[in-house]
């Protein structure tokens, strides 16, 4: 409630706690390098809800498109509210049309323009520092049961290394 705006009247919590760390990772970074450098935030969206009608919640496979939202302002510029109206933005490009155009005969040139706009900020003036975001809330990993009870605890790979930087789940 307190990053409400007027472009974003009511802030949904994995918005306002991605723009929060979003902003903090640009400081961050910018503390680190000595200087601001555009970001680029991409979020795996859950495709089952905006589907016309919507899905099944526990229909199997990976319906997840990525949505994403462009920084080029020092993250103070904008402020918080400014960073969660960008998540939202970015977000809510992932509707039913879309889902429309992804299913239909437009599908490549929805795909590769989609990419494009992730792809064209980091192909520009050195680049972007990137942060991935996906969200674990409400998937129901821990009501999952295969028959060894439910899990005590549920997490990412557990490698040194991991494949995915700057990924925050």
């Amino acid at each position: 409630a307190k990053e409400a705006s007027n472009s974003v009247q009511n802030p949904q919590r994995v918005e306002a706690d991605s723009a929060f760390i979003w902003k903090c990772a640009m400081a961050a970074s910018e503390e680190t390098r000595g200087f601001t450098k555009p970001s680029l935030l991409s979020h795996v969206v859950n495709l089952r809800r905006r589907t016309i009608p919507p899905l099944m919640e526990n229909s199997i496979g990976n319906l997840i498109w990525i949505a994403s939202a462009h920084c080029k302002a020092r993250y103070d510029e904008l402020g918080l509210k400014g960073l969660v109206g960008k998540v939202r933005e970015g977000i809510s490009k992932i509707n039913s049309d879309f889902i429309k155009k992804l299913r239909g005969d437009e599908r490549s040139n929805v795909i590769c323009k989609s990419l494009k706009m992730m792809e064209e900020p980091g192909s520009k003036d050195g680049g972007v520092d990137y942060f991935g975001f996906t969200s674990w809330c409400k998937l129901g990993f821990y009501e999952a049961d295969f028959g060894w009870a439910k899990p005590i605890w549920v997490s990412g790979v557990g490698s040194a290394h991991s494949v995915f930087l700057n990924l925050i789940i």
